[in-house]
């Protein structure tokens, strides 16, 4: 499915498009944008003393980069003109238009091969380009070379790529795969159930490794209390993933309630401050108490559930059809190619970088810093996602299986809503799910009908 990116091209034409890896249609976010006025319109002068001196007309010639609006103008000395939208982020187009002009050296008045129209004030010098129209305006630096097209990768075909892979290593059925993803559902909705509601306190005991504590604490750096050390009431998990420097939560096992205590850690060589790094230093910690994080039925029954069980079934179901590729011996050890998930990759850089553009003064790095991501992380991401795809479809063919019909007449359906959401009419929607979105649509059906067959027929127990 092709990817659009989004924008405001504050001026100038239909180009706007949207940053996506949904179904969408590009006319449905249309907005009121410089650049979509009809043939006739006129510039809206502002009211001044001194008329206008007007500019050296061949000082348009060239290009011109808008960066705050995403936007490349290339002017030709033979009237044509060229209209680049960028990607968000990049200096690389996602869309482009042709079009034509006339410039006296007050008006500018182009006309682009859609149709759209616009009359503008626009004054240039050899460093600056300025054009106004409807009390918007967008200033132009020369720019020294044109963008390049941004990747435009189209969805894999998955069931071509399927037939590419070495067939996998044992059975893929008649299985017995040991699992801990029992023990990880019941911690998902520990976590997600004690975000809502208030942990009764335990005044005695000892804290072990996977208790929540609340804690008050003091660092010391060669005995000298340090600088942003000192916190009071803290909730923190005694596990490695605290959170926390290495060695700190898990410093917390085998102290008891009400005592006071030495945890000795030694921050890591590139932490941030300059001043820590690499330094061994002790926290003093006092345990003030320790949650009790236990779940029962009546519980479960506030979140809509008959029992703990039942709970734990449901989330467990989910995570074992999400990890079943991994789970079945043979398709965990398959690799995946980069063009099984450099689309998926790619869609997920542009959605980041339109983010930091639209919301964050196009500050990439801030963004990811902020949203929690890395493009590691959005990475693997993409690879797991092919992942499902592509072992999915191996392993429908591998088995002959073929899809029954409700699912495939449930798949189409939810299909054409995500299509129709998107501002396409049905009859639309029908004609992409025959045409771009086929390859997805046929990749999801065969991996949805391999899981439900290989959860069926393989035997899933809980981890020794």
């Amino acid at each position: 499915m092709k990817k659009t990116v989004c924008g405001i091209l504050l001026a100038l034409a239909a180009l706007l498009t949207a940053a996506s890896c949904s179904f969408h249609n590009p006319e449905a976010d249309r907005i009121p944008i410089l650049g979509e006025s009809t043939a006739g319109s006129t510039p809206e002068v502002p009211d001044t003393e001194e008329p206008r001196q007007p500019s050296e007309t061949g000082l348009l010639i060239g290009k011109w980069y808008s960066e705050p609006n995403a936007l490349v103008m290339q002017f030709f000395s033979d009237g044509s003109l060229r209209l680049y939208g960028l990607a968000p982020g990049y200096y690389a187009y996602a869309d482009c238009a042709n079009g034509t002009y006339t410039y006296d050296g007050l008006t500018l008045t182009y006309t682009l091969e859609n149709g759209a129209a616009v009359t503008a004030e626009c004054s240039v010098t050899a460093a600056e380009l300025s054009m106004t129209a409807f009390s918007q305006t967008l200033t132009f630096a020369p720019a020294e070379a044109l963008p390049q097209a941004h990747p435009e990768d189209s969805f894999p075909d998955f069931e071509a790529l399927a037939d590419s892979l070495p067939r996998p290593e044992g059975s893929l059925t008649g299985n017995t795969i040991q699992t801990d993803l029992r023990a990880q559902a019941l911690e998902q909705i520990r976590e997600s159930y004690w975000e809502t509601h208030k942990m009764p306190e335990l005044t005695e005991g000892t804290a072990q490794i996977g208790d929540t504590v609340n804690i008050d604490y003091t660092g010391y750096l060669d005995g000298v209390e340090f600088e942003g050390g000192k916190a009071t009431g803290q909730t923190v998990r005694v596990t490695e993933n605290s959170g926390y420097i290495p060695g700190f939560a898990e410093g917390i096992a085998g102290h008891s309630v009400g005592e006071t205590f030495d945890v000795p850690v030694t921050f890591p060589e590139d932490y941030g401050e300059a001043s820590l790094a690499g330094k061994a230093v002790i926290f003093r910690m006092t345990l003030n108490c320790i949650y009790d994080t236990t779940l029962i039925d009546d519980m479960a029954a506030d979140s809509g559930y008959e029992s703990l069980d039942a709970w734990i079934d449901e989330i467990y179901a989910g995570l074992l059809a999400d990890h079943v590729w991994e789970l079945i011996p043979g398709l965990a050890e398959t690799g995946i190619p980069e063009e099984a998930y450099r689309f998926f990759y790619q869609n997920s850089l542009d959605n980041a970088h339109a983010y930091a553009f639209y919301y964050f003064n196009n500050q990439y790095e801030l963004f990811l810093l902020y949203a929690g991501l890395t493009e590691e992380g959005l990475l693997a991401d993409a690879v797991d996602t092919a992942r499902r795809y592509l072992l999915g479809v191996q392993a429908a063919k591998l088995l002959n299986l073929t899809p029954d019909e409700e699912l495939s007449a449930s798949l189409t359906e939810e299909f054409i809503q995500s299509y129709i959401e998107a501002g396409y009419t049905r009859e639309q929607a029908e004609a992409l799910l025959e045409g771009e979105g086929k390859a997805q649509f046929r990749a999801t059906l065969l991996a949805e009908t391999a899981q439900a067959y290989l959860l069926a027929n393989n035997t899933f127990v809980p981890a020794e």
